[in-house]
């Protein structure tokens, strides 16, 4: 009790609560006043820090600890814009390193795993429209087919966060286990390893998107290869990955509309200068997806690869 009357923090009962006296509890709320207020300068670089809460502290340890939890995982899967890095400049790096690493790795024959093809020639002659589309329309078909409970952890769009991440990643990668995937994924393209895992068996199981094979000897883990014919699609997604948004709300307001149209449309609303130069910045990284044409130039240069097949 003299722990307690004297202000010091004493847990009782197995940790599971424990007590402060109002005079502590004052100074505690009257430094918050102070930091918050700003009355008191934050130190760098906690002023640049992002505010979570109010959390009550008002039950047992362990349902403190566990609201605690809860508020951070909403906090990290919101996915919020750093302060002081710019996203893209991080995401065309590991891009960068990933296609290094590609193209330095050989694949064997005669083991049943397609040949990567060209680096370069990745949309294989079709637009890039085409690619998003025709993958859209065999993804919706395929959840269609399925039960309530599969479908409900598979996202409808291929433009969404999960997929456009596994599926552009896998167009990067020979091949992954899911440990190595997720670290591919790197912070912007980054998805829960349980959403990973549920996503690959998905691409694998249900559609012919993924081929999955493991080593006859030893405890490796499957590996993943997203197919040669899909790497039209994974490619394109990442490229125009700074757009994704713009586009998959175009084709939710335009459902009868070709999508073809959708990139000159988001082009000439002005509302995405940012987002368009971000994505010429991409192309221009991993290439145009057809050998012998350079990276369009401009947002008009953007419309026309869009559009056109080699």
């Amino acid at each position: 009790m003299k722990r307690i009357q004297s202000g010091t923090l004493r847990a009782l009962s197995n940790k599971e609560e424990y007590f402060e006296t109002t005079d502590l509890q004052r100074s505690i709320r009257q430094g918050y006043a102070s930091l918050l207020s700003g009355e008191i300068e934050m130190p760098t670089p906690f002023d640049m820090g992002a505010l979570i809460g109010p959390i009550l502290n008002e039950g047992t340890e362990s349902e403190f600890r566990a609201e605690l939890t809860r508020r951070i995982r909403r906090f990290i899967h919101n996915r919020h814009p750093p302060l002081n890095v710019d996203v893209e400049t991080v995401e065309r790096h590991l891009i960068r390193r990933l296609l290094r690493t590609r193209k330095g790795q050989t694949t064997l024959s005669g083991i049943g795993v397609e040949s990567s093809g060209s680096s370069q020639d990745w949309l294989q002659g079709i637009a890039p429209w085409r690619a998003v589309r025709d993958a859209q329309k065999e993804h919706s078909s395929v959840l269609a087919s399925l039960g309530d409970n599969t479908r409900a952890d598979i996202p409808k769009n291929i433009l969404s966060h999960s997929m456009a991440s596994v599926c552009g990643t896998l167009s990067l990668v020979p091949s992954a286990d899911i440990s190595e995937l997720r670290s591919a994924l790197g912070p912007v393209r980054t998805v829960s390893e349980r959403h990973t895992q549920r996503i690959v068996k998905y691409l694998h199981e249900h559609t012919d998107w993924v081929h999955k094979h493991k080593s006859l000897l030893g405890r490796e883990a499957p590996r993943s290869i997203l197919r040669q014919r899909y790497r039209a699609v994974g490619m394109t997604l990442l490229a125009i990955w700074p757009l994704k948004e713009a586009i998959r709300k175009w084709m939710e307001d335009n459902p009868t509309t070709h999508l073809r149209y959708a990139m000159g449309q988001i082009v000439r609303s002005g509302q995405y200068p940012s987002a368009i130069n971000d994505t010429l910045a991409r192309i221009s990284l991993i290439g145009s997806g057809t050998d012998g044409r350079s990276a369009p130039a401009g947002p008009s240069g953007l419309v026309t690869w869009w559009q056109h097949s080699a």
